[in-house]
């Protein structure tokens, strides 16, 4: 599981731009389990995050894989990786 995102073209107005993967529980709150954050605004800036452990999920629970830049004008490239394997009974 790895996410990342990389500042492409300068904003007008920098704020933060994520990459996020969000487990929400069945029945339960969601939260944050792995986060890439950058709230510069020069082009190439970049953040990394990954780990490679097991996540096993119950009937109902959720990832999501979610992506936001709040900034004006320029670009960010966001990438989000998750490889799945499913078990049958």
């Amino acid at each position: 599981m790895s996410c990342r995102v990389e500042r492409r073209t300068a904003a007008t107005t920098p704020l933060g731009a994520m990459a996020v993967f969000k487990f929400t529980p069945s029945g339960g709150a969601g939260y944050y389990i792995l986060r890439a954050i950058i709230y510069t605004n020069n082009v190439g800036d970049k953040e990394h995050q990954s780990i490679g452990t097991s996540l096993v999920l119950c009937p109902g629970d959720t990832v999501a894989g979610l992506t936001t830049d709040l900034s004006t004008g320029g670009t960010c490239e966001e990438l989000l990786t998750l490889k799945i394997t499913e078990f049958d009974a």
